[in-house]
């Protein structure tokens, strides 16, 4: 399960979230669907057998907030510390 908010009027995602896969049969089914060799994950496979205990988190973009709640045009107008091609100092 996951989610994303999005901005209306072209700003874009603000927040995305999901929930992390915890069951053992799943992680590996879905593994060897995608072509990943489980034994690569040996160690995180070793945590899911013995019981991973379920969680979810969500990361937000502030400086894209920022940008929405201000309405600026550009998401560098928003950075302390822009980064623009041909300037050296803001």
């Amino acid at each position: 399960r996951n989610f994303d908010l999005i901005a209306p009027h072209g700003f874009g995602e603000l927040v995305s979230g999901s929930e992390r896969e915890a069951d053992y049969a799943t992680l590996v089914t879905r593994m060897r669907e995608s072509g990943e060799n489980p034994a690569k994950y040996a160690w995180y496979l070793k945590e899911a057998r013995e019981g991973i205990p379920a969680s979810a988190g969500f990361g937000m973009g502030l400086q894209r907030l920022v940008r929405f709640l201000t309405g600026l045009d550009a998401l560098w107008q928003v950075s302390a510390y822009p980064k623009l091609p041909g300037v050296i100092a803001p």
